[in-house]
C-alpha cells in the first residue's frame, strides 16, 4: 500500500501518512520563508508517486517546479535553470546531497519523472499551455445535469464570474443581471447549446424569454441596462487579448481527472495552473469555472473510501475569505471542503495568512501543517480554531522547513522536518520561462499518425445558368418611365433637381402590394411608407407601383404580422398579438428601434412593415 513519507520528526522517526487521510483535507499554514512551499511541494510529488491524478492551483507561479525532475542530477540539467552567475556544478552537487540526507538518490527522481506527466497551463496567455474559457461555456456532464441543484450552482457560479469580468460585484438573489443571464444560459444548455461570450451577449440584449417571475422582461430589466452591461462584455470580446482566452485545451474535468472507472490511462496528470499573470477579475472567473466544474464532477461520482483526486490551492487568502465578503470562488470552494471527501476527492489548501480564512470550511480539515507565524494575533487565530492554545510556545519557536502536524485522528501533535524535494525549486516561474518548459516537452510528446486523407471529390456537372429574373412590381429599382411621345413644342428649360417631381407610375398589373412585401421584405427590400403631414400614412397604391422602396432593415420585434404578411426578417412568433393593433409600440434604446404610430389598422395594408424614424 502507498504511502506518504514528508520528513522525520525529532526522534529520527519517519513521518508516514496514508494516501486516504487527505480525503478528510489538508491545510498548510506559515509565513513567509517557513518552508511552506517546499512542504507542498514534497506532499504534491508523494501523492504523484502514489498515483493520484493532481489539480494544482498556482497564484504565484512556484508550481512549475514540479516539472524540473532531473533523473541524472548533472550539472548540464540545471545548466539552463540556475541563476545567473550561479555554478549549475555546485548546485548540482548540493541537490544530491540533499536528497542522499532524506535517503532518496537520482534513481528516484528518475523514476518520479517516468511516471508522472506535468502540465503547465496559462489561461489568458500562451506561454504554456492555453486554456479555452470564453470560446465555449460547455454544459456539464450528463450525470451534473440531471441533478437540478448541480446544474443551478454551476450556472450561478459561471455567470458570477463573467459579472466580476466587468468589475461588477453581482448577488445571485438580487441583482437583475444575475438573474437574467442565468436564464438565459440555463435555457441555453436546456436546449442542448454550448453558447459562446458572442452569443451571450446577443441573447442579453435579446432574450429568448418574455417575463421574468411575474413582470415582464423590459420592466424587471430594462432595455437600457441590458445594452449598457451588454457594451462592456462586448469591450472583452473586442480586445486584442481575448483571443487567448478562445483558444486551447478546454476545461473537462473527465478528460484531466478520470471518471467512476478511474483515472486517465498513461502517466499520471499533474495539471498546474499558473495565474500570475492575470489580474483578480480574469483570476475570479477561471477559477470559479474550474472549481464550479470540480464541484459538478464530484457530484457525478459514486462513494468511495479511497482517494480518487487532490485539488491543491496555494495562497487561497483572498478566494476563501470570512463573511461577509462573498467572492464567486468561496462558495465552490465552502462546498467541496463539506461534501467531496465522500466521492474521494482530496483538498489541500495553503496560507500565509490564517486570519483572512472563513473558518467554516477550515473546520472541515481533518490534517494541519503549522509552520512558524511570527505574529501573535495569527497564532491566537489559528491555535483557537483548532482548540490547542497550549501550543502557541511550540509554534512560535519553529524553526525553517520545521512543522507542526495536527491529525484529527490524533491527540498528540508532532513536529518534523520535511525531506529534500526531488524537483529543483527554481523559484516562480516567468512567462518566458513557461514557454521554454514548454518547448522540450512538445518536442518529446509522441506523434499522432496524421488521419487519412478523404477522398477527392467526383466533380459535380456545370450547373444550368439561372432564368432570368422577370421585372415586376416589386423589383426593388424604380421601372423606368414610358417613354413620351416626342412633341413639336420646343423643349422647356430643365428646372433644378429639388423643383423636380415626378408623378407616382400607376401600378402595372401583377402582384399585389401584400404579395410584393412578404416576398421580397425578407430577402432584399421593403416597401417604405410615405407621409402625409406629421403623420405617417400606409398605401398600397405606391407599394404596389414600386415607386417607394427602401432597403430591408433587421426587425426583431415579438409581433407577428397579421396574416403571413410582412413584418421585415421578422423573427419566429412568439405572441399571437398582431403588429398592427392601433396601438403605440416602442422598442427604444436599440439600434434596430421599431415605432409603430397609434393609427387604426384600417388605414395600413397588410402589404407593408414598419418604417425606420
Amino acid at each position: 500500500m502507498p504511502t506518504l513519507s514528508l520528513g522525520r520528526d525529532e526522534a529520527g522517526a519517519a513521518v508516514v501518512f496514508a494516501p486516504e487521510d487527505l480525503r478528510t483535507h489538508g491545510v498548510v499554514v506559515g509565513m513567509t520563508g517557513s518552508g511552506k512551499t517546499g512542504l507542498s511541494i514534497v506532499v504534491l510529488e508523494e501523492l504523484a508517486r502514489a498515483g493520484v491524478p493532481i489539480i494544482a492551483i498556482d497564484p504565484k507561479g512556484d508550481l512549475g517546479n514540479l516539472a524540473f525532475l532531473f533523473g541524472a542530477l548533472s550539472a548540464e540539467e540545471f545548466a539552463p535553470w540556475v541563476e545567473p552567475g550561479a555554478d549549475p556544478g555546485t548546485t548540482a552537487a548540493a541537490w544530491r546531497e540533499g536528497l542522499a540526507g532524506s535517503g532518496l538518490s537520482a534513481a528516484d527522481v528518475a523514476a518520479l519523472r517516468d511516471r508522472v506527466q506535468v502540465t503547465v497551463y496559462t489561461p489568458g496567455s500562451e506561454a504554456g499551455v492555453p486554456v479555452d474559457v470564453l470560446g465555449a461555456f460547455r454544459r456539464p456532464t450528463q450525470a451534473a445535469a440531471a441533478d437540478p441543484d448541480t446544474l443551478r450552482a454551476v450556472v450561478a457560479g459561471t455567470v458570477s464570474g463573467l459579472l466580476g469580468l466587468v468589475g461588477r460585484d453581482s448577488d445571485p438573489v438580487r441583482d437583475p443581471a444575475h438573474i437574467v443571464l442565468s436564464q438565459v444560459l440555463e435555457q441555453a444548455w436546456a436546449a442542448g447549446e454550448d453558447p459562446d461570450l458572442e452569443t451571450l451577449i446577443l441573447r442579453l440584449v435579446d432574450p429568448p424569454f418574455e417575463k421574468v417571475g411575474v413582470f415582464p422582461l423590459d420592466r424587471f430589466f430594462s432595455p437600457d441596462d441590458r445594452m449598457a452591461l451588454a457594451m462592456q462584455l462586448n469591450g472583452i470580446v473586442a480586445a486584442p487579448s481575448f483571443q487567448a482566452w478562445t483558444r486551447g485545451a478546454p476545461l473537462d474535468l473527465v478528460a484531466l481527472l478520470g471518471g467512476p472507472e478511474g483515472p486517465p490511462p498513461g502517466r499520471v496528470p499533474v495539471h498546474v495552473f499558473t495565474l500570475a499573470h492575470l489580474a483578480d477579475p480574469q483570476r475570479q472567473l477561471f477559477l470559479s469555472l474550474l472549481l464550479s466544474g470540480l464541484r459538478a464532477w464530484s457530484r457525478a461520482l459514486p462513494g468511495t473510501s479511497g482517494l480518487r483526486a487532490v485539488l491543491f490551492f496555494d495562497e487561497v487568502a483572498g478566494y476563501l475569505p470570512p463573511h461577509p465578503y462573498d467572492p464567486p470562488t468561496k462558495e465552490p470552494l465552502l462546498t467541496l471542503m463539506k461534501q467531496a471527501r465522500a466521492v474521494g476527492l482530496g483538498v489541500l489548501l495553503s496560507t500565509q495568512n490564517p486570519v483572512d480564512l472563513d473558518y467554516k470550511a477550515l473546520s472541515n480539515a481533518g490534517l494541519w501543517f503549522v509552520g512558524r507565524l511570527q505574529t501573535k494575533q495569527d497564532r491566537d487565530r489559528l491555535l483557537s480554531g483548532l482548540g490547542r492554545p497550549d501550543l502557541d510556545e511550540a509554534v512560535a519557536s519553529l524553526g525553517r522547513r520545521r512543522f507542526l502536524v495536527v491529525d484529527a485522528k490524533s491527540d498528540q501533535p508532532r513536529t518534523f522536518a520535511t525531506r529534500h524535494a526531488m524537483a529543483f525549486l527554481r523559484g516562480p516561474l516567468t512567462s518566458v520561462e513557461i514557454g521554454r518548459l514548454k518547448a522540450p516537452a512538445a518536442k518529446t510528446a509522441p506523434r499522432r499518425p496524421p488521419p487519412p486523407r478523404p477522398p477527392p471529390p467526383r466533380p459535380s456537372p456545370p450547373r444550368p445558368p439561372p432564368p432570368p429574373r422577370p421585372t415586376t412590381a416589386c423589383s426593388p429599382r424604380r421601372r423606368p418611365p414610358p417613354a413620351r411621345p416626342p412633341s413639336s413644342t420646343p423643349a422647356s428649360p430643365s428646372p433644378p433637381a429639388w423643383a423636380r417631381s415626378s408623378p407616382p407610375t400607376p401600378a402595372p398589373p401583377g402582384p399585389t402590394a401584400a404579395w410584393c412585401c412578404a416576398r421580397h421584405c425578407s430577402a432584399s427590400c421593403c416597401c417604405a411608407s410615405t407621409r402625409s403631414g406629421s403623420a405617417s400614412r400606409w398605401t398600397s397604391a405606391s407599394c404596389a407601383a414600386g415607386t417607394r422602396w427602401s432597403r430591408a432593415w433587421p426587425c426583431r420585434h415579438r409581433w407577428p404580422c397579421r396574416s403571413a404578411t410582412c413584418c421585415p426578417r421578422r423573427r419566429p412568433a412568439r405572441s399571437t398579438t398582431p403588429c398592427h393593433t392601433g396601438s403605440t409600440r416602442r422598442r427604444s434604446a436599440r439600434p434596430w428601434s421599431a415605432t409603430w404610430s397609434s393609427r387604426s389598422s384600417a388605414t395600413r395594408p397588410a402589404g407593408c412593415g414598419p418604417t425606420r424614424r
